[in-house]
């Protein structure tokens, strides 16, 4: 095979994709209003804790960290984590790659996860518990990598697992279901190369990721382990009939989370291992196939009984594309071919980083009329205009909002962190979100941080139309007496009304009912 002369310029390449593909979603980053996860996750941070309602508290440390502590809570400054991480994943992916295949496959590895959706954007522009996920369970693919494939193991390999485990550790404090990466291992070690249950570094690495697990476990032990069974629920396919809806929903969310042509990559590549007199199946193939593929075929199962999201399933991805990478690159394959499925991967990326604003701030398709709640870019838009118009609203009813102590009440969790961050907070208002746990998440416990409601003095429900909510649930003997005739908030976009937002005063709080 012709050797290509990329070695001594792939590490200069790899600097140019790192800071160009930074500075673009950097752009982006600072253009776009935070989505209705992003925003609620900031909560985790103003309200720190060893676990939350819906995750593990990685996700809000990360956003502790990057916004020194909510010292710069601009929108840029609040992602920075994902910006900074991805770059770090992108490097990461190189590595592994080029150690077990090439310089050429390194190269060809990063460029694949610059172009995955759920890589690049999801868990690398966007802050998501998935930010921290990726890039520890990158490092502890790395590390198993380099140790439990070795059939003479030395101290240099049990320090490797060693720390695969407290990576792995990490990783379960950002998403419950990272444990899924032992799993795999554990799996391929009983097949392979049992000579490692034989050695303590494997059994200590285990209880480093126990002892990562326990703050949270103690969490939902003193919260009637309320995460795990909301989590458990979501997934439960106990009883169920075959959804096929679901799982087509399934399958179409895997290529389009991680780009259609690097999944048609992917299979292939899979196709190329199996298939005989092609690529040789390694122990590091075999590896990354058993700490992969369970991510994908336990969702994939669930799907088939209810709905579930398709970037959970997206750790399962990291392993493939290494190895499809190898597998490309390994081959007396046209490498022209090759650099155009990078190309044209990485251009879809590209088109929606360029795309995505200006579809979110100008309504391009969507602007034909009153916009429906199901446009999706509506998330990320006009929350800045709310807050205006907020402020106005107030002023002209004559009212100071801290001198008055004037509160919000929500319904639900969203749009309830949204008017947090973007009005309440800077305000120094406080809001509640007022209805069942499943409702409100992490509120329930902000709401007795904040509380009691009825220290407040002015109280003001706000809804939208994207999820109304009639105020009338709150008028009864619990809550409040009575309410006032509403007023209405249009937020515009180039002109045409795209949601409205009620905003009705509540009279008569009865503190003895909290």
């Amino acid at each position: 095979m012709k050797k290509t002369k990329i070695d001594i310029s792939s590490s200069k390449w790899l600097i140019i994709v790192i800071i160009v593909n930074f500075v673009v979603k950097a752009l982006v980053a600072s253009t776009l209003e935070l989505g209705n996860d992003e925003v609620y996750y900031w909560t985790y941070a103003l309200y720190p804790d060893i676990s939350h309602f819906d995750h593990p508290p990685m996700v809000g440390w990360l956003i502790q960290l990057t916004t020194f502590n909510l010292k710069v809570t601009s929108e840029l400054f609040i992602r920075l984590g994902p910006l900074l991480l991805s770059s770090i994943g992108i490097w990461l992916i190189y590595r592994l790659a080029t150690k077990i295949g090439s310089e050429k496959a390194g190269i060809v590895a990063a460029l694949f996860y610059t172009a995955s959706p759920y890589l690049n954007i999801i868990s690398g522009l966007m802050i998501m518990p998935d930010t921290p996920q990726v890039i520890f369970l990158l490092g502890a693919t790395y590390l198993l990598l380099t140790s439990v494939t070795s059939q003479n193991p030395t101290v240099k390999e049990d320090l490797r697992v060693i720390l695969a485990g407290l990576l792995i550790g990490f990783a379960f404090l950002s998403k419950y279901h990272s444990l899924i990466t032992w799993f795999g291992a554990l799996l391929f070690l009983a097949i392979y190369n049992r000579k490692w249950f034989l050695r303590p570094s494997l059994y200590l690495s285990g209880l480093l990721t126990l002892i990562l697990m326990l703050p949270v476990v103690y969490w939902n032990y003193q919260n009637n382990f309320i995460s795990f069974a909301f989590h458990g629920e979501r997934v439960d396919a106990s009883g169920l009939q075959f959804n096929g809806l679901a799982f087509t929903q399934f399958i179409l969310g895997q290529f389009i989370y991680q780009n259609p042509f690097l999944v048609i990559a992917m299979i292939w590549g899979l196709f190329q291992i199996y298939k005989k007199n092609k690529v040789n199946t390694d122990s590091n193939s075999n590896l990354l196939i058993y700490i992969s593929l369970p991510y994908i075929l336990i969702f994939a199962a669930i799907s088939a009984f209810r709905f579930t999201l398709p970037h959970w399933s997206g750790p399962g991805y990291i392993g493939l594309i290494v190895l499809t990478a190898k597998v490309l690159t390994s081959m007396h394959f046209n490498w022209q071919y090759i650099k155009r499925i990078v190309v044209i991967s990485n251009l879809v990326i590209l088109l929606v980083l360029i795309l995505g604003p200006i579809v979110v701030n100008s309504g391009i398709p969507f602007l034909k009329g009153t916009v429906t709640k199901n446009d999706v870019t509506l998330d990320m838009y006009g929350w800045r205009q709310l807050s205006a118009q907020l402020d106005s609203l107030v002023k002209t009813k004559g009212l100071n909002p801290q001198a008055d102590r004037v509160a919000i009440i929500t319904s639900k969790w969203f749009p309830a962190a949204h008017i947090d961050f973007y009005y309440a907070q800077k305000r120094n208002i406080k809001l509640f979100a007022l209805g069942p746990i499943d409702q409100i998440h992490k509120y329930w416990w902000i709401n007795q941080r904040r509380g009691p409601i009825c220290n407040n003095s002015r109280f003001f429900y706000i809804t939208s139309s994207a999820g109304y909510k009639h105020p009338s649930y709150l008028i009864n003997d619990k809550y409040f007496t009575s309410s006032a005739h509403p007023d209405t908030i249009r937020i515009l976009r180039k002109g045409k009304v795209v949601k409205t937002f009620e905003v009705t005063e509540l009279k008569g709080c009865l503190p003895h009912k909290h």
